[in-house]
Formats: structure tokens, C-alpha cells, sequence
């Protein structure tokens, strides 16, 4: 899997492109993990690129949200493919973050 950072107004927003699985595990939160030290407290995954996700890539969605959450943080998601929706559908995970379905919805979001 691979990352790109990138800064949207107050939100970092991290590309992913590949699959998120145990082989990938941990690498998403590691780079979170020094931007919170940073300071940043506002994450997007854009995960438009990414082509599948398992129960290991889950729980690091859910590891993320936690540690993001607890220092008073939003992680939002971004571009989720019809795959990766069914999954968080099916897990109730749906529930649990703030989809977003473009880079402008999130623009006016933190403008309101």
C-alpha cells in the first residue's frame, strides 16, 4: 500500500492506493501517529485508490479513530469505493466515521 500526505485547509489528507490488509498493518497509524505528535488533529483517508480491506485493516481504521478521538481529533473518510462501503455497511462501521463524498463537501464542511 502505499501513502501520500497532503494538507486541505486544517485537514491532512492521506492518499491510500493498494490494499489495506494485515501485510499493510500498522503503517497507515504510524504516519498518524507523528502527525498528532505535530500537533494535526484533523484527518481524511481518501480511500478512492484503495481495492480492498480486511478484518486487520479494519481494526486499524478503528485504532485510528480511537487515538485520533481521544486528543480530540476527527477522522473522516473520503472517496469509498462501492466495495469498501459495503464492507462498512456490512460492519456497522458506517456508523462510526463521517463520510465524506468529495474534497469540496469537506472544504464546506469546515466552513460552516
Amino acid at each position: 500500500m502505499n501513502v501520500t500526505v497532503r494538507h486541505l485547509r486544517s485537514a491532512l489528507i492521506l492518499d491510500l492506493h493498494g490494499p489495506i490488509t494485515f501485510d499493510s498493518h500498522g503503517r497507515i497509524l504510524h504516519i498518524i501517529e507523528d502527525d498528532l505528535q505535530q500537533g494535526h488533529r484533523n484527518f481524511v483517508l481518501n480511500l478512492g485508490g484503495v481495492s480492498w480491506i480486511d478484518s486487520a485493516g479494519l481494526g486499524e481504521l478503528l485504532t485510528i479513530y480511537s487515538r485520533v478521538h481521544v486528543v480530540g481529533g476527527n477522522v473522516r473518510l473520503l472517496n469509498l469505493t462501492k466495495r469498501l462501503a459495503s464492507v462498512l455497511a456490512i460492519t456497522k462501521l458506517a456508523t462510526v466515521f463521517e463520510v465524506e463524498v468529495s474534497e469540496a463537501a469537506i472544504i464546506w464542511a469546515e466552513s460552516a
